[in-house]
């Protein structure tokens, strides 16, 4: 399978939340064919809410405004998980040291899942579950800071594009290791299946040689 390029930022998320829910799986638990396909509705939309979000940050007034816009159930967990993400999404781009701006990534990154999880009824109360997937996602987060440290840089003028990716790097490998060994296999064999290890091999010499 071919991972959708970086002109596709939907489908891109798309495929990361199928990546998700197969590394679920392969950790032991089961999602329904319509939670999964929820699941990629859900960051197919958020991919373009965050497009729309950077053209005029107060599109999204609220955590209201923002499940209204991915078209989810607006229960409690996803309002609060919704205005948790719009607040760590406005902290990364204004913050001005990269640790700060690499804690309110992670931050997006564990909201989002809170969002995954707001939609996932039937695995609502697997708190060991989410912990992985947190992990997961917050690894993934780390990587595509370490991927984008240089277009990140032109906008963010406090970092060098150095920076960045070294302390990506950094953090993505202490979460990685921090993981146990099956969920690592777990999401290592989605990736694979899915070509986005492939994609980010094919990427590097670009992006390392600009």
């Amino acid at each position: 399978m071919k991972f959708p390029g970086a002109a596709d930022k939907g489908r891109q998320y798309e495929e990361c939340a199928y990546i998700l829910a197969d590394a679920v799986a392969y950790t032991g638990y089961d999602l329904s064919p319509a939670t999964r396909g929820g699941w990629a509705s859900m960051m197919y939309r958020l991919a373009t809410a965050d497009a729309l979000s950077e053209a005029d940050p107060s599109i999204f007034a609220s955590g209201e405004s923002l499940v209204g816009y991915l078209e989810i159930a607006p229960n409690e967990m996803a309002v609060s998980a919704a205005a948790g993400l719009l607040q760590a999404s406005a902290k990364s781009i204004q913050a001005d040291t990269i640790e700060g701006h690499l804690d309110s990534r992670r931050d997006e990154a564990v909201q989002s899942v809170a969002l995954l999880r707001s939609q996932t009824p039937e695995l609502s109360d697997a708190t060991e579950l989410w912990a992985k997937v947190d992990d997961m996602n917050v690894a993934g987060i780390y990587l595509d800071s370490l991927f984008d440290a240089r277009e990140d840089s032109y906008v963010r003028a406090a970092f060098s594009a150095k920076d960045l990716a070294v302390n990506s790097a950094a953090r993505f490998l202490k979460t990685v290791r921090a993981m146990d060994a099956h969920t690592r296999v777990a999401v290592t064999r989605a990736c694979v299946e899915h070509g986005l290890a492939g994609h980010l091999i094919r990427s590097l010499p670009q992006k390392a040689l600009g």
